[in-house]
C-alpha cells in the first residue's frame, strides 16, 4: 500500500536510513512524498511548493519509480537539474530502491552529432571551409570527436561547441532527412529515443514535452508528467500553443485586405492602432513587460473585427478555388 512504501523508504529504519549514516527523516519531504504518490495514483493534478532543503527532486522521484508503468515523465527547464537527476538521484533510487528502476535522458535533435552533415563536412574539407581561423583547432577537436564517440551527445566534448560551428555538425528537426537519411541505422538522436521506449523514467525539457503534447509523436507513451521548476514551463507553453499578433502582422492584414473591402480596412486599421497605442500606455504605466490584469486594455472591438476579417478572407479564398475548379464555360453559338 502507498503508507507502507513510503514509510519504509522515508522512515526511521527505511531505505534512505540504511543507506545514509545518521540520516533524520524530513517531515516535509514525506508529505510532499505522499502527495506525490496520491496523485500518481488517483490521476489527479498537483502543484507542490516546498522551501529549499526538503528534498524535493527524491520526495517526488521515489512515487514516480513506484508509479513507472508504463512510464512517469520527469521534465525540467535546467539541464543542471537533468544531469542530477540521472547522475544522481536516479543512479541512487536504482541503488536503494526494493523495485526495479530504470530511466533515460531525453534530449533534443540538436544536441547530437548529425552523421549525415559530419560526413558532408568531410567530403568538403571541413577546417578548408572555416571562416575564422579562431576556428579550425576546434573543428579538428570536433573531427576527431565525431569520429570516436559512441554517443554523439555534444556534452561529451572536452570543450562548449560555438553556436557556428556546432550547426555544422548538428541538424534541427525541420531539416532531418528522417527515414530518407543514409545514416539512419547509426543515428545517435534515433539511438537515445530507442533506449526511452526502454525506460520508466524518461528525464527530458520543457520543449520537448511541449512539442509531443502539441504533435504527440516526440516523447513514448507515458501516463504521467513530473514539471519542476514549473514556473518556468508557462513561456515556454506559451510559445507552443499560444498565438502571437503584433502591429506589424496587422499592418499586413489590413493591407491585404483593402482591395477586397476598403470600409473593412480602414476600420481594422483604426481598431489595431488604437489597441497597441493603449496596450504600450498600460505597459508602460505599469512599468511591466506583460499584463497581469484580465480586460486592462480593452481588446473586443478588435476581435469583432479580425472575426469579420477572417470571413472575408475565406470568401475571397472560396472565391478563387471555385475559379480555379470551375473556370467560366464560353457560350458557343450553334
Amino acid at each position: 500500500t502507498m503508507e507502507t512504501y513510503i514509510h519504509d523508504i522515508f522512515g526511521p529504519n527505511g531505505a534512505l536510513a540504511q543507506h545514509f549514516s545518521g540520516y533524520t527523516p524530513r517531515p516535509g519531504q514525506i508529505e510532499m512524498a505522499t502527495a506525490v504518490d496520491r496523485a500518481l495514483d488517483e490521476g489527479a493534478h498537483l502543484l507542490v511548493e516546498a522551501p529549499t532543503g526538503v528534498g524535493k527532486s527524491i520526495a517526488y522521484c521515489i512515487p514516480a519509480t513506484y508509479h513507472a508503468y508504463p512510464r512517469v515523465i520527469i521534465a525540467t527547464a535546467n539541464i543542471a537539474l537533468q544531469e542530477q537527476l540521472v547522475k544522481k538521484d536516479l543512479p541512487l533510487l536504482q541503488q536503494i530502491l526494493p523495485w526495479d528502476v530504470s530511466f533515460t535522458l531525453l534530449k533534443g535533435k540538436t544536441n547530437f552529432l548529425c552523421q549525415n552533415n559530419f560526413y558532408d563536412e568531410e567530403a568538403q574539407g571541413t577546417t578548408a571551409l572555416a571562416r575564422n581561423p579562431e576556428d579550425v583547432p576546434l573543428l579538428k577537436q570536433l573531427v576527431t570527436w565525431a569520429k570516436s564517440t559512441s554517443t554523439g551527445d555534444k556534452n561529451e566534448l572536452p570543450f562548449e561547441a560555438p553556436p557556428r560551428i556546432w550547426k555544422r555538425f548538428s541538424t534541427p528537426s525541420d531539416r532531418c532527412l528522417g527515414k530518407a537519411c543514409q545514416y539512419r541505422e547509426e543515428c545517435f538522436y534515433e539511438r537515445q529515443r530507442q533506449q526511452a521506449y526502454k525506460a520508466g523514467i524518461i528525464v527530458t525539457n520543457y520543449h520537448l514535452l511541449c512539442a509531443h503534447l502539441r504533435t504527440g509523436c516526440v516523447l513514448p507513451e507515458f501516463n504521467m508528467a513530473i514539471c519542476d521548476e514549473a514556473h518556468k514551463l508557462a513561456d515556454i507553453a506559451r510559445d507552443f500553443f499560444g498565438i502571437q499578433l503584433t502591429a506589424g502582422s496587422l499592418r499586413w492584414a489590413c493591407q491585404k485586405l483593402k482591395d477586397h473591402d476598403e470600409s473593412l480596412h480602414e476600420s481594422l486599421e483604426r481598431a489595431s492602432k488604437s489597441f497597441f497605442k493603449d496596450l504600450y500606455r498600460y505597459l508602460e504605466m505599469k512599468d511591466r513587460s506583460r499584463i497581469t490584469e484580465p480586460n486592462a486594455v480593452a481588446w473586443q472591438p478588435l476581435a469583432t473585427l479580425l472575426q469579420k476579417a477572417e470571413i472575408a478572407y475565406a470568401e475571397v479564398t472560396l472565391g478563387n478555388e471555385c475559379h480555379k475548379l470551375y473556370p467560366r464555360q464560353r457560350r458557343v453559338i450553334t
